[in-house]
């Protein structure tokens, strides 16, 4: 996981990098979030890894880097979907805000319609027209996401780790893990984190 703030890189690309005009313009767009496709994923999985081991220029380098393989992954989704009209993306956009911001605890369906100010069934229809996919298939998402980062940054236990991604039991965890990853969670954290450098 990676924190910046969006001024930085437009502070950056006022003063000499107008390369970065196109990816601040991006990074506006998906202020709500996305969701990034499993193969771009992968991909970048050691990159984020390094990240969090360098230091100065080679720490920013390796974050632009990332950041514009993230913007050119053909399967990325905006998380507040194609908008229909303007009360509806608030109640959405409330809705996805709640749901990114509570994801690590257990959440309903009525928790988002109360967040959105709208009704459980309303909710459920803006995410079939809007998002292409269920509220619990998000959250997932959502979750898995999370826990991959997890197990490529820290050396927390899996079974805690899946606790404190919200999962109610290790089962789900990993049979969920398993079927958007297609390998379970240990092999993940195997195959795409690197070695520890030693001194």
């Amino acid at each position: 996981m990676a924190y910046f703030t969006l001024d930085w890189l437009q502070t950056l690309a006022s003063q000499g990098a107008p390369e970065l005009l196109p990816l601040c313009q991006w990074l506006g767009q998906i202020r709500m979030g996305v969701i990034f496709g499993q193969n771009i994923s992968a991909m970048l999985a050691p990159r984020f890894v390094q990240l969090h081991e360098l230091r100065g220029l080679a720490r920013l380098a390796c974050l632009l880097e990332i950041l514009s393989c993230l913007q050119q992954d053909p399967e990325q989704r905006l998380l507040q979907g194609e908008p229909h009209s303007g009360a509806q993306d608030r109640r959405l956009n409330a809705a996805l805000g709640y749901l990114q911001t509570h994801f690590t605890r257990q959440v309903t369906l009525n928790d988002l319609a109360l967040a959105a100010k709208t009704s459980t069934a309303t909710i459920k229809r803006l995410f079939a027209e809007q998002m292409k996919t269920s509220f619990s298939a998000l959250l997932a998402q959502i979750r898995i996401s999370h826990a991959c980062q997890m197990l490529l940054s820290s050396e927390q236990s899996i079974p805690a780790l899946a606790e404190d991604c919200g999962f109610p039991s290790l089962s789900q965890f990993y049979r969920k893990f398993t079927e958007l990853k297609g390998q379970p969670p240990a092999r993940y954290r195997k195959q795409y984190r690197l070695p520890k450098a030693h001194a």
